[in-house]
């Protein structure tokens, strides 16, 4: 009978704070942390490294169209693509 209580009071317990995670909205989701971006000459390129080789031509870019969100994302996409091109016909 008593280890009926326990379970039963575990069980109340993960209701109680399942129902207030939904009251409070609380953000119930997984985040990707790093994964394999691409394999080249038998080793690895994280997005993790991808992002920190990137970040200082994403940040001139940033700079160059300040105030200018749509120009700066559309410059970005196309020199991404650019590069994605390149590194795929091996130039």
């Amino acid at each position: 009978m008593l280890a009926c209580a326990r379970i039963l009071m575990k069980f109340f317990r993960f209701i109680t704070m399942l129902s207030a995670a939904f009251c409070f909205n609380l953000p119930l989701h997984a985040e990707l942390v790093d994964a394999i971006k691409a394999v080249v000459n038998n080793g690895v390129v994280t997005y993790a490294e991808v992002e920190e080789f990137a970040a200082p031509a994403a940040q001139a870019l940033r700079r160059e169209y300040a105030g200018q969100p749509d120009m700066f994302r559309q410059n970005l996409a196309t020199r991404s693509t650019t590069v994605r091109s390149n590194w795929s016909s091996g130039s």
